[in-house]
């Protein structure tokens, strides 16, 4: 594969980083679009922008072709329902969450 990493958009929420980025493949002439997802365990009180967030969504491709979400917050959770009703997914890719981290989360949710 010859491909040529040639868009990319870095968010950096409170707690996280969003990296939403498109590989160019010359060979296949085909473009492969990807969002990595990863917030931090802590938990913080404070939330991020909603502004910042509703002009990352209007900058997203229409199909994205990998989603990553490299660790799960209350805030991502959120993010990642409101992508994958909006925009047309290929693959999700989510972590393994123990059963403690599971209840922290909902209660966190609340």
């Amino acid at each position: 594969m010859r491909g040529r990493y040639f868009r990319y958009l870095f968010e950096n929420p409170d707690g996280g980083l969003m990296h939403i980025g498109s590989i160019y493949n010359r060979e296949d002439q085909r473009t492969t679009s990807y969002i990595y997802m990863v917030g931090s365990y802590c938990r913080n009180g404070t939330k991020s922008s909603r502004e910042n967030t509703d002009q990352t969504e209007k900058l997203l491709p229409e199909r994205i072709d990998i989603l990553v979400m490299g660790c799960y917050t209350a805030e991502y959770v959120i993010r990642l329902i409101e992508i994958v009703k909006r925009h047309e997914i290929g693959m999700v890719i989510l972590p393994y969450l123990a059963p403690i981290q599971r209840l922290v989360l909902v209660e966190e949710m609340k």
